[in-house]
């Protein structure tokens, strides 16, 4: 179902709601792996050296990836529910075969033709096997208009037309009106790293390297200020938020968030929250779920601005 709805997400609204659903289900995780392991681990009471106690922390592990399961069973059912009726935001592509696509990248420009071909290149990198692929972008109605043939690598192995919308979208990064192209270079167990092209408007083409590199679970566009928060998910009770300023036509990353799940005295969830810049920390806090949520905080102020008050 995830990926289903992580396909259907090509809009930031929709996006952001996927990310605050993935956020709170692993909170909901996070906070029954504390209070059920605990719980189990109180009652087996077993001795340091005992030989037994690898055994139990496997019934222990079984249990909770049990546990695990069924909120995500639960907490699917409700989302099913929940969008019952609800109309995702399509984006406008039209798939000719396995290896083509067409898009339109602005307002008043004529439909690109998009060629995915994967190369017999591989290489084998310290973090994996690398595939490359050859991407041709070719305007049929007027091929004066551009004629573009360069080439990518990713650890994605099957990258084609079939791709577009999850290894391979569009967005205007650098907030110019043109369409950029994403593409998929790598995946964790969460995470996963994307490059970006830029279209060159007065060479009438895409950059052939990549403008920028962005690790992410999901991402906010900011273009009135020319910003971007990418969202990390470290684990299932921490998560990071980088923030990159457009200076000088180039991304710089100004500012990091990183947040922990914690447990207070009277065992409710809450966060630990720090923010820095380059090497010094310029907020620290521990907030309530709610206040975590709340994307209107001083904290969000911090992370965007460096000072507690929007400009």
């Amino acid at each position: 179902m995830i990926v289903w709805l992580t396909l259907k997400c090509q809009y930031q609204d929709d996006i952001d709601k996927l990310t605050q659903y993935t956020v709170s289900v692993n909170e909901m995780i996070a906070a029954a792996q504390t209070v059920i392991a605990n719980e189990w681990l109180d009652v087996y009471d077993i001795l340091p050296d005992s030989p037994d106690r690898n055994s139990w922390g496997n019934g222990t592990r079984s249990g909770l990836n049990q546990i695990i399961g069924e909120i995500y069973r639960n907490a699917a059912i409700l989302l099913i529910e929940h969008c019952e009726g609800y109309e995702f935001r399509e984006i406008d592509y039209s798939v000719i075969s396995e290896e083509k696509f067409e898009y339109v990248i602005a307002d008043g420009f004529l439909a690109f033709t998009f060629e995915i071909t994967k190369t017999d290149k591989q290489e084998m990198l310290e973090y994996g096997l690398q595939y490359t692929y050859s991407i041709s972008i070719l305007c049929m109605e007027n091929p004066e208009m551009i004629s573009q043939t360069f080439d990518f690598t990713s650890s994605i192995d099957g990258i084609s037309a079939n791709s577009l919308s999850n290894e391979i979208s569009f967005v205007d990064i650098d907030f110019d009106g043109y369409l950029d192209l994403e593409i998929e270079v790598g995946r964790g167990n969460a995470n996963r790293m994307f490059q970006y092209f830029r279209w060159d408007n007065v060479l009438g083409k895409y950059e052939e390297t990549p403008f920028f590199n962005m690790l992410r679970t999901g991402y906010q566009l900011f273009p009135d200020t020319k910003q971007i928060i990418a969202i990390t998910h470290d684990s299932a009770a921490s998560y990071g938020r980088d923030m990159y300023q457009l200076i000088d036509g180039n991304y710089v990353l100004l500012r990091h968030e990183y947040a922990e799940i914690v447990r207070d005295s009277g065992n409710e969830s809450e966060w630990i929250v720090h923010i820095s810049e380059g090497q010094n920390e310029i907020f620290t806090e521990t907030l309530t779920v709610d206040e975590y949520y709340d994307i209107s905080s001083t904290r969000d102020n911090f992370l965007r601005y460096g000072t507690g008050d929007k400009p």
